[in-house]
């Protein structure tokens, strides 16, 4: 098993990158996958194909790496099986947008076809076409939070659930903000603190004959003025990080209206009991939970009068049975 995260864009193409690798117990692995957000462009996780005990984690990056900075992040980390190894290498000039794409079949997730520009004869039959190019943004479809978000689209669409004020709360490359005005054919909000990531939304949804569905805002989160003029929201699909998700509760219950969906992704199964007790403490009922891999996609629902009165029938119920 593997994951590639992404954490920020670039626009540049051929360039020189620095890459590091890093050995370690898969515990081990995943802190410092998590440590090193802000240090490198891009990481990937996965086992060693020589020695199924380690975790290889690698770091990509445009700016050269310092490894004193690397080994006194390394040195925070406890490695209960193995030693940590680290090796910091340069690498060749090329066009690495362009590999990079190679390795991007077309995907087909919950009844979307997701592909690039390289894909020279897609076939998407009768499912929902989604062009995304593979690139250092994340949200291409390939990874795990991205792929448990769109089937979670897509069960809300089989119970009946129809939007009509939606967002994509951080939307990367607006892959899940598509994906909602497609499947829906409803417009939709986006939002995302990186002025290039609400670009490359605008990009991709005049890509996908969606510009007029899709309204993408660079704003810092649910507070901000433009947000909260259009709220409350029916649906919000958050796929970012637990930490930000588990201090935005309350602000993303706030904006949501009664009887609103609440998709969240971004997070580790270990990382579940957080966010359900910060959700649960903010009155919003668990749905579904659904894993890929290590990966978790929840789906909440806030209560409606229907639903407080469901919860003390069953009460009285369970009070009368004792």
């Amino acid at each position: 098993m593997s994951f590639q995260v992404s954490l920020k864009m670039q626009r540049t193409c051929s360039m020189s990158l620095w890459q590091l690798r890093i050995k370690a117990d898969k515990d081990a692995a995943y802190k410092i996958g998590e440590l090193l957000e802000g240090h490198v462009d891009v990481i990937s996780l996965f086992e060693d194909s020589q020695d199924q005990s380690l975790w290889v984690v690698e770091g990509t990056c445009q700016e050269e790496l310092s490894r004193q900075s690397i080994e006194d992040l390394l040195e925070t980390v406890e490695s209960t099986e193995e030693p940590i190894t680290l090796e910091i290498n340069e690498l060749s000039d090329k066009d690495w947008l362009a590999e990079n794409r190679k390795d991007f079949p077309p995907l087909e997730i919950a009844g979307f076809y997701i592909y690039g520009s390289h894909i020279e004869n897609p076939e998407w039959g009768s499912q929902i076409p989604l062009k995304i190019e593979a690139s250092t943004a994340f949200g291409t479809g390939n990874h795990g939070t991205t792929h448990g978000c769109l089937e979670a689209l897509q069960y809300l669409k089989d119970q009946g659930i129809h939007p009509r004020n939606p967002l994509d709360l951080g939307c990367g490359t607006g892959i899940l903000a598509l994906g909602i005005a497609k499947i829906f054919g409803v417009k939709v909000t986006a939002s995302d603190i990186d002025p290039e990531a609400t670009e490359k939304t605008l990009y991709n949804a005049a890509e996908n004959d969606a510009a007029d569905l899709i309204t993408a805002y660079t704003a810092e989160g649910l507070e901000s003025d433009i947000l909260a003029s259009l709220a409350p929201f029916d649906l919000i699909v958050a796929n970012i990080l637990a930490g930000p998700l588990i201090d935005m509760a309350p602000q993303i219950k706030g904006a949501l209206s009664k009887g609103g969906y609440l998709i969240l992704s971004g997070l580790l199964d270990h990382q579940v009991t957080a966010i359900k007790e910060a959700y649960l403490d903010a009155h919003l009922i668990l749905v579904q939970k659904t894993l890929k891999g290590d990966w978790a996609t929840l789906i909440f629902k806030t209560q409606t009068l229907q639903d407080g009165l469901k919860s003390r029938m069953d009460f009285s119920i369970k009070i009368q049975g004792q």
